[in-house]
This record gives structure tokens, sequence and C-alpha cells, in this order.
């Protein structure tokens, strides 16, 4: 009797220990909850294309299926979203952002506004491990080689805001091909920067080939824009220019006594704001390093 007295005791004792163990079954966290998810960005362009795509993912895949709502917070390049996430939001992880790469490229070049620590931000994944960029102008302004791009005064350049990286790229863009005066107007979304160059009110903006093919095919239907020139980040990255007559890449238009060395330290600048702001944490020091390290040439270009 007394045997199994104690054998029922020592039974009773485990099952209590297990079902207050931590490997015990509990509700997950996000079960029940939302997820604010903050877009340094306007609604309808290329970088809310693709968060939209990545919804469905996390949910799925985050314990719990939360629902995720999304809230656009347009402003200085993400700098307005990223100063929101780092400093104002609850650190309940229940609010995560996502801001392009003018994230590491303000705070690296010392942009005014800047209110969050790279080094103390968490970096959670990215929806692209490569970017590619290429300048185009106005068909109607006839500006179908180098030359004559470089000989058009006052070129009107369009962008979202400063900091944001289509104006980051815009004006390295106009730097490393030696436009003459050119001007840069912001206050502009995504799909309104489309709708400017057709109403005549730009001639000129950085964009994204996957933006072009997929949000805006007349533009190539209809040969509405010249495709003038690329950029690949990384180096070895693959793009099809195809879509994009007479697309060459930068660097092979280039004196290299003149301008090579600026173009390798704006280009690897470039790429590490870029594997930076997409990829693993773990790279974020390394590229911090690098960036810095041209940031003083680069300072001037974008003020």
């Amino acid at each position: 009797m007394m045997r199994k007295l104690i054998f029922w005791t020592v039974v009773a004792a485990m099952t209590l220990c297990i079902s207050t163990s931590p490997f015990a079954q509990i509700t997950p966290y996000y079960q029940g909850k939302t997820i604010i998810l903050v877009q340094g960005r306007e609604p309808g362009g290329t970088g809310a294309m693709r968060v939209n795509a990545a919804i469905p993912f996390l949910k799925k895949y985050i314990p719990g299926q939360p629902t995720i709502v999304t809230q656009f917070m347009p402003g200085g390049g993400g700098r307005k979203a990223a100063n929101f996430v780092f400093s104002n939001a609850k650190p309940d992880g229940l609010t995560i952002g996502n801001v392009g790469s003018g994230l590491v490229a303000n705070a690296i070049l010392g942009a005014t506004g800047v209110q969050y620590d790279l080094d103390k931000s968490i970096f959670l994944g990215a929806s692209n491990s490569t970017a590619h960029y290429t300048f185009m102008t106005v068909s109607r302004l006839g500006l179908d080689n180098l030359d004559k791009l470089r000989a058009h005064p006052g070129l009107r350049v369009g962008a979202q805001t400063v900091g944001h990286d289509i104006y980051i790229n815009g004006r390295l863009f106009a730097w490393i091909l030696g436009l003459k005066d050119p001007r840069f107007i912001t206050g502009y979304s995504g799909p309104e920067l489309d709708i400017a160059m057709i109403r005549g009110e730009l001639d000129a903006r950085a964009n994204i080939p996957d933006t072009l093919v997929q949000r805006t095919p007349e533009f190539l239907e209809k040969h509405l824009c010249i495709y003038m020139r690329s950029f690949k980040f990384p180096k070895k990255s693959v793009i099809r220019t195809r879509c994009l007559p007479n697309c060459r890449s930068s660097k092979a238009s280039l004196n290299p006594t003149r301008r090579g060395k600026s173009w390798q330290c704006s280009a690897l600048f470039a790429w590490w704001v870029h594997r930076t702001s997409y990829r693993q944490a773990r790279r974020k020091n390394r590229a911090v390093f690098c960036a810095t390290h041209f940031a003083k040439r680069l300072k001037i270009l974008l003020s």
C-alpha cells in the first residue's frame, strides 16, 4: 500500500513539473495580436508592393499567425518612420518597420533629423538581395546619347524626398554622368513621379527596372522615355536590360583617369548601404565601417 502511495505521489509530482516546465505547450505570444508594420513611404510604390507580397508569409510563419496592419509614414526618405520605430514604438514586438536603403545612407552621412542608432537597431530580413537602378529621360527631349545629355542645361530630375534612395541615386547619376546644372525636384510619391514626367513637369528620374516592367509597362511599349545608364549592386548581379533599349552600365562610359576612382567609391558605398539595409545584421558593423570611409566624399555630393 505504501509503495502504491509513493508511486502515485511521484507520478503526480512529475505531471505537475511537466505542466509548468518551459517545454509545456503554451499559447504563442502573437496569437490574437496585431502587428503594426510601419512603412517609410507613400502607398502605391515599389516598396509598398514588395511589403504587400511579404505580408502573407509573415503571417504564416510568425507563431500565432497575428494580424498585420500596414501604416504608411512618409517623410525624410524614411527618417520619420525610422525615428518612430526606434524611439516612440513600444518595445513589445508589435511594431516593425520597413524603410529603404536611405535608412543607412542618411545615418552615415549625418543627415539632419536622424534620431535612430543603427547599432541598436534589429534587422529582421529582406525582400531582395540586389539593387538595380536606371537613369531615364523623357523622349520628347531627344537626349538619346551621352553628349546630348551632358549638353542639356537645367535637367529637372524628380524624386520623392531628400534622403530617399531614388533621390540619392539620381544625384549619383547626375554627378557620374556629368550633367550640366541639374535641378532636383522632390515632393512626389513613386506613381506621381511617373505622371509628372508624362505631364512635362519633370525631365528625368532614377528608377528601378522592375518598377518599369510591372507598374508602368506603357513607358516601354510606347517609348515614352530614353534609358541612358544603369547601376548594378552587387557588381556581379544579373540585370535583364533587354527591356531597356540602349541601356548600358555607367562604369563602362567613364573616363577612368578622371572619374574612375570616385565611381568605385560611390558604387562600393551604395552596395554596402544596400547590404546593410536588407541582409543579415551580422554584416552591419563592417558595412558601416566601409561606408563611413567614403562619407566625406559623398557628403558634398548629396548636400
